[in-house]
């Protein structure tokens, strides 16, 4: 029952994160596994497919970031031409992952992107 309510908040925190900034596409959060936890995507969405992904870029990017940065990962953005997406670390076993519109201010999203992961640890 506790697992089931933690996931129901955290949905809540992903609707209103959607609903705050309309340039945020689709949220997720994802366990290291690739497991989706809680998620606010496009009906047409694969979730098995974008949560493979979110581990595989996550598991990619804290290696580089250990190997060349010799510091622990908290985030990472990939910016291409038609959209970004940004991952950030969660506590625990998890990581918060935003689908961004090319146009968006990365400022508004930054600082979405911060109040979703302070919120969201509250509740992981």
């Amino acid at each position: 029952m506790a697992q089931r309510d933690r996931s129901q908040r955290m949905q809540v925190a992903l609707l209103g994160l959607r609903a705050a900034s309309p340039d945020v596409t689709g949220a997720c959060v994802v366990s290291r596994d690739g497991l989706i936890i809680a998620a606010e995507l496009a009906e047409d969405t694969d979730e098995e497919l974008v949560g493979a992904m979110a581990a595989t870029a996550l598991a990619s990017a804290e290696r580089l970031s250990r190997e060349w940065l010799h510091g622990d990962l908290r985030q990472t953005w990939l910016v291409t031409s038609a959209g970004q997406v940004a991952i950030a670390l969660l506590p625990g076993d998890a990581a918060l992952m935003l689908m961004v519109r090319p146009e968006a201010n990365a400022g508004l999203v930054q600082l979405g992107l911060r109040q979703a992961v302070a919120e969201l640890s509250r509740v992981a």
